[in-house]
């Protein structure tokens, strides 16, 4: 009897042609897209449509600390672009030091929202602003966390020795990610806080 010998085959694919995880990464983020639209339309949709938005003894919130976390959400997006750039020119020690301080951000950022959330004077039961209010702070709270989650697992990776020039997709698809997240404060800052 003759053994037949089987070899598996990776195929890479080819720079600028879709692939399945590029696709899933894009009806991800697409989804991830409707559902904060979703959200926002609600919230002006309330708030045009309750002649009382803001309950009694509640006024908009302090600004500061929200700014400051866009400029950290910002940042993360510049850091976490640096280690795109570093694993796509093979510099592993760039792609470490670039993921660690994205997620140092990120996590900057979840204890200025959990600082602001002990100052703010109003609970998610103020209404419909205080639950509109909170609701969108916390889904997006957990979204970052997610990509915090996810720049975990992308170090881990890296820690292996995973990633070079040719392949590091799950690098390009957690900067994408963070950089949606990131991005998606700025609408939210804007409707929140003015």
């Amino acid at each position: 009897m003759q053994k037949r010998m089987t070899r598996t085959v990776r195929v890479q694919p080819r720079p600028g042609r879709f692939n399945n995880a590029t696709l899933g990464l894009g009806a991800v983020l697409l989804v991830e897209m409707l559902f904060f639209v979703s959200l926002f339309f609600g919230y002006l949709y309330l708030k045009e449509g309750d002649r009382i938005w803001l309950p009694a003894g509640v006024s908009l919130p302090d600004r500061t600390i929200a700014t400051v976390n866009v400029g950290l959400l910002l940042a993360g997006c510049v850091t976490h672009a640096y280690a795109s750039w570093a694993i796509g020119r093979d510099k592993r020690n760039g792609l470490w030091w670039g993921l660690v301080l994205t997620f140092l951000l990120g996590f900057a950022f979840m204890m200025g929202q959990v600082f602001e959330f002990g100052r703010l004077g109003f609970s998610p039961s103020d209404g419909a602003y205080g639950s509109n209010f909170y609701m969108l702070r916390m889904a997006h709270g957990l979204h970052v966390l997610g990509g915090m989650v996810l720049q975990l697992v992308v170090l881990y990776r890296a820690h292996l020795g995973q990633f070079n020039t040719r392949r590091h997709l799950l690098v390009t698809a957690s900067a994408l990610y963070w950089y949606f997240v990131a991005l998606l404060w700025i609408p939210l800052y804007f409707m929140l806080y003015f």
